[in-house]
């Protein structure tokens, strides 16, 4: 069953950054706070452009004509706008695509800023934070290495494994990944996997 999450704040998350480190911080973490709306915003529109151009296109010259008759028909006009349609297109298409590229790594500076991560004694340089920087970051402090274990797991949560999730520290998560790996030789197809309280154990057949 999966854990069913509010939906995000930033308001709140504004308001949270600032009573924990004060309004100077929270100035240093806004622009990623108020951008990552910004950038959903402005893929959406960009998709719904591509959306509507082509489906004014195709309600005007493909309703009662294949495509390769309008392009190389003989009625020049019809080119034309296929040509201008392909262009409209294709600059939605990368304005769209852009904007969710750009979603991980404002999220990774709302994300190392909101948390306080810039404040450490060696923070990173603003041009080395990324979504991949901060997980690794966020893997090195306990109290924030549940964030980084989501990114393992698509960043679902089932409702049963969120609290053994969250209670995971560095050394026992490094024990399991051990266990695992001497596993994998013995997990073939007839392999049984026994389990008891909090015990498993792989047998080959």
């Amino acid at each position: 069953m999966l854990s069913r999450m509010k939906p995000w704040s930033i308001a709140d998350t504004r308001r949270l950054v600032e009573a924990r480190f004060g309004r100077a911080h929270l100035d240093r973490a806004a622009p990623s706070l108020n951008s990552l709306p910004e950038r959903l915003h402005y893929a959406r529109y960009h998709y719904q452009e591509i959306q509507r151009l082509l489906g004014s296109f195709t309600e005007l010259h493909l309703a009662t004509k294949p495509l390769l008759f309008v392009i190389h028909g003989g009625d020049e006009a019809s080119r034309e706008e296929f040509e201008v349609l392909m262009i409209e297109v294709g600059s939605h298409s990368t304005a769209c695509v852009q904007s969710i590229h750009a979603i991980s790594d404002i999220m990774a500076h709302a994300v190392y800023h909101g948390l306080g991560h810039s404040l450490d004694v060696s923070p990173l340089p603003d041009r080395d934070i990324s979504a991949a920087s901060v997980l690794n970051r966020l893997r090195h402090v306990p109290a924030h290495a549940a964030i980084a274990e989501m990114g393992g797991c698509g960043g679902i949560w089932f409702k049963n494994d969120a609290e053994y999730i969250r209670t995971l520290t560095v050394q026992r998560r490094a024990q399991l990944e051990g266990r695992i790996e001497e596993w994998i030789p013995k997990l073939r197809r007839d392999a049984q996997i026994l389990c008891s309280n909090t015990k498993c154990t792989a047998n080959a057949s």
